[in-house]
């Protein structure tokens, strides 16, 4: 991690990830563009009070990751999330963690809507 100082005192900080773990980053948010496309199969979000697995604070540790890339967290804000995110146990205490984050975009041309428009003019 590195911190400069740009114009105002402001610090700018960049986080530098070894390739192995930009490569399981990439794979977690795959996993978290899926969410929604199989949340509208209806499925039903699992209770709050339900334990929540490895896997799924690593992919809300994932998500975290890359609001903080798109500039939505501090480095601060993610350190503490993350904290959370890594301790919680429960999917209620996972929630609360992005609770006011937006859920990441698909990636373009992965979408079937987008497909079948293309295929219509």
């Amino acid at each position: 991690m590195r911190a400069d100082r740009t114009r105002g005192d402001r610090a700018q900080t960049t986080v530098t990830l070894t390739r192995s773990g930009r490569d399981a980053l990439d794979r977690y948010t795959a996993v978290l563009r899926q969410l929604p496309e199989a949340a509208s199969q209806d499925h039903q979000a699992p209770a709050p009070g339900m334990r929540a697995g490895d896997a799924d604070r690593d992919a809300a540790a994932a998500a975290l990751s890359e609001h903080f890339a798109h500039g939505r967290l501090t480095l601060d804000e993610l350190a503490a999330r993350l904290d959370a995110t890594l301790t919680a146990t429960t999917y209620g205490e996972l929630s609360q963690v992005t609770w006011d984050l937006p859920v990441p975009p698909a990636p373009a041309g992965s979408s079937r809507r987008k497909r079948a428009r293309r295929g219509r003019r």
